[in-house]
Formats: C-alpha cells, structure tokens, sequence
C-alpha cells in the first residue's frame, strides 16, 4: 500500500475535485530516446552524386562555428543504443540516461542535435546478454537489449498474461501511438531480452514483438530482433513470416522470395499466396504477377483489399488506391509501395517505415517532391545525421529563381506543397544577408512544419546551420530556437539561446511570459525548481481565459507529478479562479487508473508500460487532461524510468498551449 499512496496519495482528493470541476482523472506518458538507426548513407551518397555539379556553380552559405557551448550534440531521438547509460534507480526498470554530454542535475538530460555515427540495434549486443538463442521457448523471450543497453529487467513481462499482451500490441494495427515519448519507450520494451509473458499462444512472443515494431514503422529495428536466425531453422522457431517481411522491406528480395516459394508448397495460409504475390513484383516478374492475379480468388481479394488494389493499379498503371484514416500499413503493404513508387501519396508516406522511406529518398528518377517528404518524415521521426544531412542536401538540390529566393515569404504562401516550402525557404534562409533575416525565414520554415504535423523535424533543422548565434537583437527568435532545443532534449542549447530575453529589458509582455515558461521547463528536466522560479511565473500567467486556466492546471499537477511541491496558495488562486462548466475530462479515467495502480504495486514494468502509453492511442498527451498526464508521470517515476517521466512531461509542455482538452 506504500505504492499506493506514493503514487495516488492525492488520487482520492484529486476525484473529488473531479467531481466539482468535471475533471476526469486521466494518465499520460513520457518520451524517451530512440534507437539510432543505421541507414541513410547510401541514400546520402546517391543525392550528393546527383547535385554536387550542381552545387559547385551556386555559393553555398558554411554555418558559422557556434561559440562554446553550442556545439552541435547527439539528439535524444537518435543515440546509438550503446550510448545509452541506465541510472539505477528501481530494480524493476532501467532509464535512460543519453550520452555525454549531461546536465549535471538530480535526474540526467537527454542531449540535442545529430550524432556523427548511428549505430544499428544489431551493432549494441554486449556480453552481457546471452548468444543468441536456438529453441523455440528461448527464441520467444530473444531481444537486443539488455539492462546495460537502455532496455529493461529480464523480468520485464512478469505478471502480464499473454492475451493481455497480445491484445494491447495488436491495438497497433489499428490505431497509431501519438507520443513520441510513448513510441521510443514502447520500442525500447520490444527489444528487450526478458521472459514472456504467461499463458500459451499460437504464434512466438518474438513474432508478436516484430509485429508491433512493424505496425510502428521501425522496420530497422523489428529486422535486428530476427536477423540472427538462419533459414533452416525459422519453421521450427515459428519465425517464417515475421523474417520474410523484413528481408522484404529491407528490399532483400532474393533471400525473401526464395523462402516463399519453398515454404509456399508445404503451407496453404493465405499469407504466403500474398508474399508469392509481392515477390513477383519485386522482381518485376510481369507474366508470373498476371498469371497469379488471374488465379487468385474473390476470397482472397477481400483478405486484403488494399494489396490485391495496388497490385492492379501497379500493373494496369491505374491510380494508387486510397487509404482509409485509420489505414496502418502491413509489410507486405509497405514493400508493394516500394515496388510500385508512383502509387505513393502524401497520406501514403506518413504512413511508410523507416527501411521504405530511407529506399525513396534515394531514387533520384523520383519527384523532388516525394523525396524530400520522405527524407522529411525519417528526420523528424528518428533525427539521425545521415537522415538530417540527406534531407539539407535535398533541400539544396531543389531550384528556385533570385526573384523567388529574394522574396520566399511571398512565394511560400502559395505553395500547396509544404516540402517545396520548406526547400525554398531552407535556401533563403542561407542567402539572407542580416542575422534577422535568416531568422524570420527559418521561423517560417519551422512553423510551416509543425502546421503539416512535422513538430519534431525544427530541431534537427538548427540555427547554427545557417550561421546563427545568440545575440540580442534576435531576443524575439530566441522562444522559438530554445523550445525546438527541448524537443529533442538539448537544455545547454536552449539556456544559451534564452540568455538574449534576459539581456533585453525591453521585452513584450509575450516574451516574458515565454522566458518564465522556459526557465520553469529548465528546472523540471534538472530536477528542481526554486520557490521564486515558480512565483515568478504564476505572475506571467493569463487565468482569466479558458486556455490559461488549462496551461496553469497542466503545470502544477505535472510539477507534483515530478515531486516538485507546489505552494498551496497557488493551488488555492487556481481553485477560486476555475471555471466549473468546463469540461475537462479528455483522457483515461478511473478505470484506467485502477489498472495502473495495480500493475505498479505488483510490480508489472511490462504490463505498467502498455498502460501508460495506451491513452496516445487516442490523443497526444498535450490534448489529454492535465491530471490523467500527470498520473502517467507518476507511474513513470515509480518504476525508475525519472528520464522517461520528464521526457512526456516536456512533451505535454511544450504541445500544451497548441491542444485543447
């Protein structure tokens, strides 16, 4: 019952406000740091061939050499695994604590930028975790992770029952996690080595965590989990299908197909009909993809639609099916899309795995267009430096006229394509003569990407590549550089660029409201906040329209989410000021909260982990009500994952005053 009341000590009080205020007890969850993936030079390599002759006619603007203490660092999306240090803080969990380097505070800060190598999770095996395994029952509890590497306890699943499992990974099929938090800390779990969980199942644990990977789009990743095992000997380990598909999406045709067409003789499962399908597609094998078409019957096109739909439009040259909004993507899908490239859409691209999209990126005969929303996506779901370096160049390769790169806001407006928008005003932003120039293209550029969902891809896109620096005269362009610093994690970067608005003593009132809500987020990822820190930005705040009082209430159940007491005088003014008609109950409730509450005090880490990220199946923890995320913070905290906890707490943050309840 200690558990309890650490976590839900103020669970009881919190309903009961819930009653008066219509405020529904809800959960949220936290963001960690992504594997780094291990592709992206070739394509890098393709473009750079492709534009280089190009380049040479046109001056290119060098980024300036950023002054001491902004040098360019690892992002928290994109650390090798094996940079990854755990923080022992619980023996049911390890956090992650990213490479050097840190904050020095009580609880360790992720770090910025791109790093200079990216590892594949096949490259991280340690001694520590054991060889990889041959029997089907140690095959099921196999990963790549270990405690040494990021990832979890070998008792991750205990106490989770199987069909428990297998229903909350199958959600991912349908439904996509709105977190980057919640997507890295759920990968990380996938990947680990730990014992299944309880109960008898038709297919291997490790088919079922490939599944998901696959349903996330880390192709990279799912393909490391199988990549040990040898044909021989995937009939018996139940991995046939699970490493077909991503020799398949990893574009190894050859190996993939040769399978098929062996097992298909000794298996009448329709999928292995549909893989004979894919492989003679991807093999451009025309009168084999005809005569298998002709044969295939109306019980198999309604199986799968949407494949048997791009398999004729790729052969008759008919217009790419269209997908449903809840559409997620099967392998087989996906490999069809990289077969059959002028059947990919816009809607189709967000919707690829990483291994696909790092494959268009690289086809120079493909629409700039296609390629740069492609390269865009990798960037900002993963920021590696192959992937960010490939998108630059990319955005280099696209030609505009003087007239248009001298007058790029003009044109940018209408611009229906946002990738285009986004290469011209890349360009501009280098040739723009005045640090203040540079910085209102580059402002336009990020909020350009994050009206067209792109939140996460202005970090990877920083000043110091277009030669900025922090100065005071760009004191009105410092909130926007130091929020997309903390997005991936980078507190020096965003101390630095937040030193102009203190030099400035003549800030709008906007300015120092957006200092106050920078130097509050600065003391929740270190771990501390001092008493005249919090008073200073209670006295910034607006709380006399809806939107405030939904910021305020968002801040202080997250600051006591991170055992950082909040006076109650303030709670006190927020409860005089609330207005009772508002609903405020977006999110998980009770119910949910009951389940949290047990997993944690039985000590479930797998099971606790599927429930906190499950609520991002429905909204983005900005969108979900301030005490359900702070409940998800709480269940963070208590299994040792305080890094995991204040990454989803600065992801609410910094989406907050953008979502509604």
């Amino acid at each position: 019952m200690g558990l309890i009341k650490y976590i839900f000590g103020g669970a009881l009080l919190i309903m009961i406000l819930s009653y008066l205020f219509r405020v529904a007890v809800v959960a949220v969850v936290f963001t960690v740091p992504a594997l780094a993936q291990d592709d992206g030079d070739d394509a890098l390599k393709a473009i750079a061939a492709e534009v280089d002759a190009e380049d040479q006619a046109q001056p290119q603007t060098a980024p300036a050499t950023p002054p001491a203490g902004l040098t360019p660092r690892p992002s928290a999306k994109s650390i090798p695994v094996s940079q990854l240090r755990r923080v022992s803080e619980s023996p049911a969990a390890a956090a992650v604590t990213p490479s050097a380097p840190t904050v020095p505070s009580p609880t360790a800060v992720p770090v910025m930028s791109s790093p200079t190598t990216a590892e594949s999770p096949t490259a991280v095996l340690s001694e520590e975790l054991p060889p990889h395994p041959r029997t089907a029952a140690e095959v099921a509890g196999a990963g790549v992770l270990g405690v040494a590497q990021a990832g979890f306890s070998a008792d991750l699943w205990a106490g989770l029952d199987r069909t428990q499992a297998d229903r909350r990974l199958t959600r991912l099929k349908s439904d996509t996690l709105r977190s980057g938090t919640a997507r890295r800390l759920l990968q990380r779990a996938l990947l680990t080595a730990a014992t299944p969980p309880e109960g008898a199942a038709k297919d291997s644990w490790l088919a079922v965590r490939v599944d998901a990977l696959h349903a996330m789009g880390v192709a990279d990743a799912a393909a490391a989990l199988v990549a040990p095992y040898k044909e021989a000997e995937l009939a018996a380990l139940g991995l046939e299908r699970p490493w077909v598909e991503s020799k398949l999406l990893g574009g190894e045709v050859g190996p993939a197909c040769g399978f098929v067409k062996t097992f298909i003789l000794n298996s009448d499962a329709p999928f292995w009909r549909q893989a004979l399908l894919v492989c003679h597609a991807l093999a451009k094998d025309t009168d084999a993809l005809r005569v298998s078409l002709d044969v295939a019957t109306e019980s198999d096109r309604r199986l799968d639609p949407l494949l048997f739909g791009l398999l004729d439009a790729g052969q008759e040259g008919g217009p790419s099916p269209r997908l449903k909004p809840d559409t997620v993507l099967t392998p087989l899908q996906a490999a069809l899309y990289a077969a059959y490239p002028a059947l990919v859409a816009p809607d189709v691209i967000t919707r690829l795995p990483d291994r696909v999209l790092r494959g268009l990126v690289g086809r120079a005969a493909l629409p700039l267009s296609l390629r740069l929303q492609a390269a865009e996506k990798l960037v900002n779901d993963f920021g590696t430096a192959p992937d960010v370096d490939t998108l630059v160049k990319l955005y280099e390769s696209a030609r505009f006229t003087d007239e248009t790169l001298a007058a790029p806001l003009k044109y940018v407006q209408n611009e229906a394509d946002g990738s285009l928008a986004r290469a011209l005003l890349w360009q501009a932003s280098g040739v723009a003569n005045l640090p203040s120039g540079k910085a209102l293209v580059l402002k336009v550029l990020w909020e350009r990407a994050e009206a067209d969902g792109l939140i996460d891809l202005p970090a990877s896109l920083t000043p110091d590549r277009r030669g900025l620096v922090p100065e005071v005269n760009l004191a009105w362009f410092s909130p926007f550089v130091a929020r997309a610093a903390l997005r991936s994690g980078n507190l020096p970067v965003a101390k630095a660029w937040t030193q102009p608005m203190s030099q400035n003593r003549n800030l709008s009132r906007e300015l120092v409201q957006a200092r106050a809500d920078l130097t509050l987020m600065f003391g929740l990822l270190e771990g501390q906040l001092a008493p005249d820190v919090l008073t200073a930005w209670w006295q910034t705040q607006n709380l006399s329209t809806p939107q405030g009082m939904q910021k305020a209430l968002r801040v202080l159940t997250l600051l006591e989410a991170m055992d950082m007491p909040v006076p109650t005088d303030l709670w006190a003014d927020l409860h005089t000021r609330l207005n009772d008609v508002v609903d405020r109950t977006a999110g998980p409730g009770p119910v949910w909260l009951r389940l949290l509450g047990s997993s944690l005090e039985a000590g479930h880490v797998g099971d606790a982990v599927l429930l906190i990220a499950e609520p991002t199946l429905h909204r983005h923890p900005a969108a979900l009500a301030p005490q359900g995320v702070a409940n998800m913070v709480s269940g963070l905290r208590f299994l040792g994952l305080k890094n995991d906890a204040a990454s989803l707490a600065l992801e609410s943050l910094l989406q907050g005053d953008k979502a509604a309840f």
